[in-house]
Order: C-alpha cells, then structure tokens, then sequence
C-alpha cells in the first residue's frame, strides 16, 4: 500500500480526493485541513506521497511546501486551479521540489475533479517511486544561481557561431518532473547561445504561456512560447504551446517555427 496524505482546505475537495484514491485499494490514504495540521501529520505518519492544495488559509501550499522539503523530505504532488495565479504558483512549487501537479479541471472547489481520477492515481503512483530533491527555491534563488558562461567557454561559443548559425537547432523534450531540470540547465547557458533553442514541456497549453515567462525572468537567453509564426533566432529559447506540436519551416531565407494544434478527439 501507498500511504498518501491529502492537504486540502476544502472538505469537500478532501472527500472527492480520498474516494478516488482508495477506489482502486493500492492507496493508504490520510488527509489533513490546512498546511500547518498537514506538515504536523507528515512528520507523525511518515507518508510516501503528499498531495496538496496551494491556496489554503493559515499556512499555504508554497509554504508548507517549503517547511516539508526542509524538514522531512518526500514526494509531492500539488493540486491546483487553472488561474493565472495558480498557475503561477504552481510553477513555483515545482521549482521548489514538488514531483508534479494536477490540474483541478473546475477551479478551486472542483466538482468535476473526477475527470482526472486516472491522471491523479497515476502521478500518485509515479511519484511514490521518485527521488526527492531538495536542492530548488524561489525565482530569485534560481536566478542567483544562474553561473555566467567561462572565459573558455565563451570563446569555444565565439568560435563555433559562425559554422553554427542558420543551420542547427537544439531541441529539448520534457516530461513528469521536467521543468525543475529544465530551468537548471537554460540557466547555465549563455545569452549568446549560438542556435535556437526549442522546448517541449508536457503542459496544459494555460500553464506553458506561463513557464515560457517564468523562464524568460530566470535564465540569460530570451524566451517566448511559439504560440504563433516565429522566426528562429540564435540566443533564444521557443517553448511549443501546449497541446500543439512546433513545425520547422523556411520562409524567405529564414526558419520559422509553425504551431500547430494537436487534432481535437
């Protein structure tokens, strides 16, 4: 058994998560109201997954968050609401040392949150046999970490841009428990990077309009999501929108990237 324990101010919120993860009986499941009697009950049961709601009154997700990865390392799984805000704060979170996160499908009292009960039991599942991390933190701890490329390494980047421009491009895919390695890697690159740079994050296509800003404020290169028709440019990083795959095309002597939407089903 999976031992799980749901942080959830809503009791409402608390009896839809319980019920969908004690349906398929692999999960132990405990819940707690707030952030302060959560990361009590993490410290007394020991759970192997967290899940837990960001905006919660007294002590809220980010920072029970926070106190969990400090004190008593473990997965977490943050469930949250489509805002802007939560969305936003959800990418904090997993900068922070969240696993990953769910979606609630109808705001903060989600009353359809049965939509994603497959989805929620299989990140439940997958995070229980992760690696904790606790290396992370807030945007500006990130930024600070941000090393400036090396004397040498300029100068090997100086070189190769010549034979490089107009004809190579980096691509980068990324999955569960992505974006935290994601972020670690383009802020170690140079804002002279001398290709393109395109990234497919698995996100819902309101989150990664989000995590394309939130990567822009952290890392050296400029980033944008390649929401539409975009030319290609050395020293930039082009995040595909969610749910639509980046076509690379040529128009007039330039590359382009094109998006486009997955089929609807």
């Amino acid at each position: 058994m999976i031992k799980v324990l749901i942080i959830e101010d809503s009791a409402l919120m608390r009896k839809y998560l319980r019920e969908i993860l004690e349906e398929g009986g692999e999960f132990e499941v405990s819940s707690a109201r707030d952030g302060l009697q959560g990361l009590e009950m993490v410290h007394q049961l020991q759970p192997d997954v967290v899940t837990m709601d960001i905006n919660m009154p007294g002590m809220d997700g980010l920072t029970c968050l926070s106190r969990i990865m400090a004190e008593s390392p473990r997965p977490v799984v943050m469930v949250s609401s489509l805002t802007e805000k939560g969305t936003m704060a959800t990418l904090e979170s997993l900068a922070m040392g969240a696993v990953d996160y769910i979606p609630k499908p109808g705001g903060t009292v989600s009353h359809n949150i049965k939509q994603v009960a497959e989805e929620l039991c299989s990140k439940v599942r997958a995070a229980s046999k992760s690696k904790v991390r606790t290396k992370g933190g807030t945007v500006a701890q990130m930024r600070a970490r941000a090393a400036p490329a090396t004397p040498a390494v300029k100068r090997r980047l100086s070189e190769s841009g010549g034979r490089l421009a107009g004809k190579k491009l980096m691509l980068v895919g990324s999955s569960t428990g992505g974006p935290r390695t994601v972020e670690e890697i383009f802020t170690k690159l140079p804002a002279h990077f001398p290709v393109p740079i395109l990234l497919s994050q698995h996100m819902p296509a309101t989150f990664t309009e989000a995590f394309a800003r939130r990567l822009d404020g952290i890392c050296p290169l400029k980033v944008q999501q390649a929401g539409h028709l975009t030319v290609l440019e050395p020293g930039n990083v082009y995040v595909a929108k969610g749910e639509a795959d980046i076509l690379v095309r040529s128009r007039n002597g330039q590359r382009v990237a094109v998006p486009t939407p997955w089929p609807s089903t």
